[in-house]
């Protein structure tokens, strides 16, 4: 819990890294780490460090929001092709639409040149994400990001 207190990104990742010293030294408290790995790749993340990020998701293994999360700092270290290939298949496979991976499949689409594709995802993930509280008080970019996506063409 300190290392969500904290403001500063580098701060949470000591106090998560912390944390997973903790349950590794006491396998009995193993179910905190899929929140631990997650909260230190989104650290990770705002810290700019997508390398670590990755590896952080990657440890979550196949959950899909993990795979989501992978598929995006894939792209965000420059290499949209990878970052298809994992998020892909989440589309293909879906039972229903989410909106964070037809977000996430928006962008990467995006990413290697297809508007097209990427426009149709992006209104679907905006219309599924436009009412989300959590999405408008702390990600208002990425709104506006897919709302952008969404319109061109």
């Amino acid at each position: 819990m300190l290392a969500i207190a904290a403001s500063d990104p580098r701060e949470q990742i000591q106090w998560i890294l912390r944390g997973l010293d903790m349950v590794h030294a006491d396998p009995s408290q193993k179910r905190w780490l899929a929140a631990l790995y997650n909260n230190l790749g989104e650290s990770y993340a705002k810290a700019g460090e997508y390398q670590a990020a990755l590896e952080a998701f990657a440890k979550l293994g196949d959950d899909l929001y993990a795979l989501k999360d992978q598929s995006r700092m894939l792209r965000l270290l420059g290499r949209p092709g990878h970052a298809l290939s994992v998020i892909e298949p989440l589309i293909k496979d879906r039972k229903a639409p989410d909106g964070w991976i037809s977000a996430e499949y928006a962008e990467c689409l995006a990413a290697v040149g297809n508007k097209i594709e990427a426009q149709r995802y992006a209104a679907e993930g905006y219309a599924l994400l436009k009412d989300d509280a959590w999405l408008k008080q702390n990600d208002p970019a990425m709104m506006e990001r897919l709302k952008s996506l969404a319109n061109e063409a």
